[in-house]
C-alpha cells in the first residue's frame, strides 16, 4: 500500500512538473510550446475526467481523489 502511494505521488509530481515546465513557455509564439501546453493540458483533463468519475462509480474517498487530482492550471 505504501509502495503505491509513493508511484502516485510520484506521477502526479512528474505530470504537474512537465506541465509547468511547458505553462512558463506559453506565450512564445515562434516555438512548439503552446502545442504541446495545450495537448498536455487536455491530455491531464481527460485524466482528471476519468480518474472523477472511476472514483464516484466505485465509491472511493473523496479524500483519496483529491490526492490523486493533478494540477491544470496556475
Amino acid at each position: 500500500m505504501a509502495d503505491s502511494l509513493n508511484i502516485v505521488a510520484l506521477e502526479v509530481s512528474i505530470d504537474n512538473d512537465l506541465l509547468k515546465m511547458f505553462r512558463d513557455e506559453y506565450n512564445d509564439m515562434f516555438s512548439i510550446a503552446p502545442i504541446v501546453n495545450y495537448y498536455l493540458t487536455r491530455r491531464t483533463e481527460i485524466k482528471l475526467t476519468k480518474l472523477i468519475v472511476a472514483g464516484i462509480k466505485n465509491h472511493v474517498d473523496p479524500a483519496i481523489i483529491r490526492e490523486r487530482m493533478r494540477e491544470i492550471y496556475a
